[in-house]
């Protein structure tokens, strides 16, 4: 249980500064994969560890795939862009909760994914996930956890996938250009 008594109205572990992690998430209009990957990235030094970041990188890699499923079916954002209200500095939320490097980069990367223009996603998801993966130390990698060595699989033909997308992207851009 939290320190405040209550690990359901204001828990603790969300509660690290002055910013509770739902307030940051509804400022910045974050959608469900993007909300969840923030939620389990903040928390996760302060709750269940491990557990969380394999959270994270399962809403993660299902941000992936829905990505990637919407650009093959040309549903990909017939770029309408997210209003956030933007009172929370995102540099001040990562201070607060005492985000590493990598826990604000992840977060930082999935805003810009929301937020950038609809020829930048891949790029954004890319970074992202280089962060995130990053933020599994070499004991949980090395751990024979096979839940995990598939999550990082799945990321990495995820990833296969985003590249060649960005490079045609790209190329469409040159024509363009």
């Amino acid at each position: 249980m939290s320190k405040n008594g209550n690990n359901v109205d204001h828990p603790n572990h969300y509660n690290k500064g002055g910013i509770e992690t739902i307030d940051f998430i509804v400022d910045k209009n974050m959608g469900f994969f993007v909300g969840n990957i923030t939620k389990y990235i903040s928390r996760h030094r302060y709750k269940n560890g491990i557990e969380d970041l394999k959270k994270a990188l399962w809403y993660f890699n299902r941000l992936m795939k829905e990505t990637i499923e919407r650009h093959e079916n040309k549903t990909i954002r017939n770029y309408i862009p997210v209003i956030a209200e933007n009172k929370i500095d995102a540099d001040n939320y990562a201070r607060e909760q005492g985000l590493t490097k990598d826990e604000s980069a992840v977060i930082y990367f999935l805003l810009r994914y929301q937020f950038d223009e609809a020829d930048k996603f891949s790029l954004c998801l890319l970074q992202c996930q280089i962060c995130l993966l990053r933020l599994f130390d070499k004991k949980s990698l090395s751990a024979n956890d096979l839940t995990l060595k598939k999550m990082i699989e799945e990321s990495e033909e995820s990833k296969e996938e985003l590249r060649k997308i960005t490079e045609k992207i790209q190329r469409r851009r040159k024509r363009k250009g």
